[in-house]
């Protein structure tokens, strides 16, 4: 079996100002990052989150 790596990032203490870039080109591209809280807390929300995490799990070695 193969290790597992298990990634985590401590909103808290992270230097967030890093990541303005990368924001700002997925804006320019029309992606927007968003919680399941602003798009409603319902069945039709988790499923999407469900089928983009099934969607990009297939790309990870082991997994797909």
């Amino acid at each position: 079996m193969a290790d597992a790596v298990k990634l985590q990032l401590d909103l808290m203490s992270c230097e967030t100002s890093v990541f303005q870039p990368y924001l700002a080109r997925c804006d320019r591209s029309g992606l927007r990052f968003t919680t399941v809280a602003e798009t409603g807390d319902v069945f039709s929300s988790h499923q999407r989150l469900y089928e983009l995490n099934e969607t990009c799990s297939a790309d990870i070695p082991g997994r797909g």
